[in-house]
């Protein structure tokens, strides 16, 4: 957000202030009027307002993005072999919304000239996981 030298001469302290910061902020403006401080500063608050709507136009661009890429967003859970996923994922899976899917079933699913691959690729994401928790 940017202001004009008009717009914020115009301005009170207090309106850069979060509501629950406000009252601290304009203490503080006061005792430095008053000359028993000779400087504050406070650390601002990101606008709650802002972080909402930039929050939201994120979220529509991915989902936007994943639509058009024709993906979805997944977590598997390698000891229960279950996979949590977006809801974009039935369609593109062939499957129910509310059915589960297991890496197993995902893994059926793989063409068969990209199994090695697929399999390969697993086997180094676990060996990685041993040596993270390893440490």
């Amino acid at each position: 957000m940017s202001f004009t030298e008009e717009e914020l001469l115009s301005k009170h302290c207090v309106d850069f202030s979060p509501t629950e910061d406000a009252e601290k902020d304009w203490a503080l403006f006061q005792q430095l009027r008053a000359g028993a401080i000779d400087h504050y500063g406070l650390e601002k608050r990101p606008d709650k307002k802002g972080a909402k709507e930039s929050l939201c136009e994120s979220e529509e661009r991915l989902r936007l993005a994943v639509q058009a890429g024709t993906m979805f967003a997944y977590s598997w859970d390698a000891a229960t072999d279950l996979i949590e996923r977006s809801g974009e994922s039935a369609q593109i899976l062939g499957v129910k919304n509310d059915q589960a899917v297991t890496g197993a079933a995902v893994s059926a699913m793989v063409h068969p000239d990209d199994k090695q691959r697929l399999e390969a690729a697993l086997t180094k994401l676990v060996y990685r996981q041993k040596l993270d928790f390893d440490c």
